[in-house]
C-alpha cells in the first residue's frame, strides 16, 4: 500500500459471493482483484493516473466505483458465472469528472442509480450510474 494513505475500510470491498476481494491504495495506482477460494491469480486494474483513494461496491455485487487523487471516479463491472465472480472488466464502464481535488470518499446506490463522490476541493458530486451523466454538485 502507498505510504501516505491511511489503511481503512475505504480501501476494500468484497463481492457478494465472498470469493473476490477488491483493494485500492496501492503504490502503483492499481485496483487489485484477489480470488480467495479458487487460487486464481490477482487481476490488476490500471486505469487511474494517480493513487486510488477509495472504493465502494453496489448492493447488486456487480458494480463498484473507485475514486482517486487524479480527481476522477471510475465505474467498474464484475462479471459472474453461476453466481461466482469470475473477472472484472478491464475497461471501466464510465469515467466521471468534475472534481478539482483528490476524491476522498465515494458511495454507490444501485436502487437510485447514482454515485456520490466527495473531494478535498469541498464538493460532493452526484452522477447517474447507467450513463455516467453529471446530475448535481453540493458545496461545503
Amino acid at each position: 500500500f502507498a505510504a501516505d494513505l491511511p489503511i481503512g475500510e475505504h480501501l476494500f470491498a468484497c463481492s457478494k459471493d465472498g470469493g473476490l476481494i477488491l483493494s485500492c491504495g496501492h503504490w502503483d495506482s492499481s485496483i487489485k482483484c484477489t480470488w480467495i477460494n479458487q487460487s486464481r491469480p490477482i487481476q490488476s486494474l490500471n486505469k487511474h493516473k494517480d493513487l486510488v483513494t477509495c472504493i465502494a461496491l453496489g448492493v447488486d455485487g456487480k458494480t463498484f466505483v473507485t475514486g482517486s487523487k487524479d480527481t476522477t471516479v471510475l465505474v467498474w463491472n464484475i462479471n459472474y458465472q453461476k453466481g461466482i465472480a469470475v473477472y472484472v472488466d478491464e475497461t471501466p464502464q464510465h469515467i466521471l469528472y468534475g472534481h478539482n481535488g483528490e476524491v476522498t470518499c465515494i458511495a454507490v446506490d444501485i436502487g437510485l442509480d447514482i454515485c456520490v463522490s466527495g473531494s478535498q476541493d469541498g464538493t460532493c458530486i452526484i452522477h447517474n450510474l447507467q450513463n455516467g451523466e453529471y446530475l448535481r454538485s453540493l458545496y461545503h
